[in-house]
């Protein structure tokens, strides 16, 4: 039987008065726009970051890679309005939940508080770096070090619900969180993958639709476990599909080069079949 059904009975229905963006439904703790908010935050940043690379890889100069001009980011404008926008933003939110909670600053307001203090720490590193005085990339290695912070402290959130998936829910942003971690991670060893780096924003734009499901699960939706697990799968999978389609029908067409460096990046065996004779990577045969 699932728990989730069972604690929305006849006997516990919702009887307030709020709009349904403020309520929140019996045996859960938050509302819609507390979630909505934040979501907001994270999908606008992601895709504002995914169309800021499609923009810059159709407006390459000729003979250079996005790669090359790109990764990692050296724009000091951008950097200082990326830095400030994300300063600016997260110093609302933990205001917000200093002064605007009842019956005050509880654990849960912590644990928010906690969450925009580490992104805070980003925006001050992309200001730092676009005056010189961190090294490139520092804001990124800020963001796995938040994105680290975020999965361990929802990890704990989810734990402690007592609804299955609500628990859920919770559990799987943490796991967004390490996916985020470890594609900006990867990013930042090899910094001439573009599907790293990407992946790296797409995952925060991911977070954001995660945690509007999220929201409308606290106010307005009831979801069993297994549907959980079946709504992010869709999502991921639906992102995936939307940024195939943008590159294939929006970016600029890649050279025999190109393709061919990408086919030896993902290849299991980059020179050989195991008995040197056979390059997989770029399907010649090898020198022996």
């Amino acid at each position: 039987m699932n728990m989730d059904s069972s604690v929305n009975d006849a006997n516990m229905v919702y009887t307030g008065d709020d709009p349904w963006y403020l309520r929140t439904l019996p045996g859960r703790t938050g509302d819609f726009m507390g979630h909505f908010i934040p979501a907001l935050c994270f999908f606008s940043l992601g895709l504002g970051l995914l169309l800021l690379a499609l923009f810059r890889a159709r407006n390459l100069p000729s003979g250079k890679s996005f790669a090359e001009l790109h990764i990692p980011e050296s724009d000091p404008l951008f950097l200082k309005f990326f830095g400030m926008v994300n300063m600016a933003g997260t110093t609302v939110g933990i205001i917000y939940e200093i002064y605007d909670k009842d019956p005050g600053f509880d654990s849960t307001a912590f644990t928010h508080a906690s969450l925009y203090t580490s992104f805070f720490i980003v925006g001050i590193c992309a200001l730092y770096e676009s005056k010189g005085r961190l090294p490139l990339d520092t804001h990124r290695a800020a963001l796995v070090v938040a994105c680290i912070v975020q999965a361990l402290i929802w990890y704990a959130h989810g734990s402690m619900k007592k609804m299955p998936a609500d628990g859920a829910l919770h559990i799987y942003l943490s796991y967004l969180n390490w996916g985020n971690a470890a594609a900006v991670a990867y990013s930042m060893r090899y910094n001439d993958s573009v599907i790293a780096f990407l992946a790296g924003w797409a995952f925060l734009l991911l977070q954001g639709l995660w945690i509007f499901v999220a929201g409308l699960y606290e106010c307005c939706v009831d979801l069993h476990m297994h549907d959980v697990a079946a709504i992010l799968a869709m999502l991921c999978l639906v992102t995936l599909l939307s940024i195939i389609l943008a590159v294939v029908h929006l970016g600029p067409k890649p050279s025999d080069q190109q393709l061919a460096k990408f086919r030896g990046n993902f290849s299991i065996l980059n020179s050989s079949d195991g008995d040197g004779d056979y390059d997989v990577a770029v399907g010649t045969k090898a020198t022996v």
